[in-house]
């Protein structure tokens, strides 16, 4: 383990040259492709960019949850000076839409909104159509995991619900193989990374929201308005029933999302239901999932519900 000194003085190591050091101790990214290496340098700066009420980008206090993304963020930069060579330009960088020297929208629409903590309300967003139907009648459209595959959906909610791939760094990797002529086993390192997929046999219906209420959502999901659902006592029991008369029969089930990061993966079975790609960390999405009891369902169409009026149990707010 390191030991936080410099290996050529007695002076501590700063904290990047520390984040440096334990990377050249496990090089995951050795054998990343460029295009990999590429996808990976946008998907942590995606995280722990944010954007600010005065409408500048900004980043996440190392001291909290940007401490995780500055490390990340330090071994791209130490596998590409491995590799002798610079970052490379990126115009497709998923970081929020700055508005300074104006202050963004949500910011004025929010002034005034005892917002609650994380994790006491949940927070639909969407356009406000759709958002007031939803706060007036409790309308809600419950969707299957697959529609969400679309490439025609923006990239904050594109998604392959259904399939996930975890990377294997080749170099921790030894396949063992029959030897035909020479009637043994042998063993032989990879030349590659080796990428794990996980797949569901069935798909299932999922309502989306979060416990985050961050300015750069609005723009990343196209949403005007927003309902916060204050009283998730009354909210779930409702849901429930709503679609269960919809589909008898049918689990459900509702937790928080678990973000994977595809190399540095530690869980050996993966809950697919509720585990997305790192890359939509920031979202800090809360799932509602229904999954059916038996047989395969592949063939869903969305479904609408109505709960009834929220009016006594959340907020509505137009951007």
């Amino acid at each position: 383990m390191p030991s936080g000194k410099s290996p050529s003085s007695s002076r501590p190591l700063k904290r990047h040259e520390l984040w440096r050091l334990q990377y050249r101790q496990r090089r995951y990214l050795k054998l990343a492709s460029d295009d990999v290496l590429a996808q990976r340098t946008k998907d942590v700066i995606a995280n722990f960019a944010t954007l600010n009420s005065d409408g500048k980008i900004s980043v996440l206090p190392v001291s909290r949850e940007g401490e995780h993304w500055m490390i990340l963020w330090t071994h791209v930069l130490e596998e590409y000076e491995l590799r002798r060579r610079g970052l490379p330009l990126a115009n497709d960088l998923r970081i929020p839409t700055p508005t300074a020297p104006n202050v963004p929208d949500a910011v004025r629409a929010l002034k005034g909104i005892d917002l609650p903590d994380p994790g006491k309300a949940l927070i639909k967003l969407g356009k406000k159509e759709h958002m007031k139907a939803l706060y007036e009648r409790g309308n809600l459209r419950i969707s299957p995991a697959s529609s969400y595959a679309d490439p025609s959906l923006n990239h904050a909610v594109q998604d392959d619900e259904l399939e996930f791939d975890r990377i294997m760094p080749g170099e921790e990797v030894t396949i063992t193989f029959m030897d035909k002529k020479a009637g043994q086993l042998r063993t032989a390192k990879p030349i590659s990374d080796v990428t794990q997929t996980t797949s569901l046999a069935t798909d299932f219906y999922v309502c989306c929201m979060t416990h985050s209420l961050s300015y750069r959502l609005f723009d990343d999901f196209e949403a005007d308005a927003c309902v916060i659902i204050r009283n998730l006592g009354s909210f779930w029991p409702r849901l429930q029933k709503a679609v269960a008369a919809r589909l008898p029969g049918w689990l459900d089930w509702h937790r928080e999302v678990q973000y994977i990061d595809p190399y540095l993966h530690k869980e050996k079975e993966l809950n697919l239901i509720f585990a997305k790609h790192f890359r939509h960390w920031y979202q800090q999405e809360y799932r509602f999932a229904w999954i059916p009891e038996k047989g395969e369902q592949n063939d869903l169409e969305p479904i609408n519900i109505e709960l009834g009026s929220l009016r006594q149990i959340a907020d509505i707010v137009f951007i």
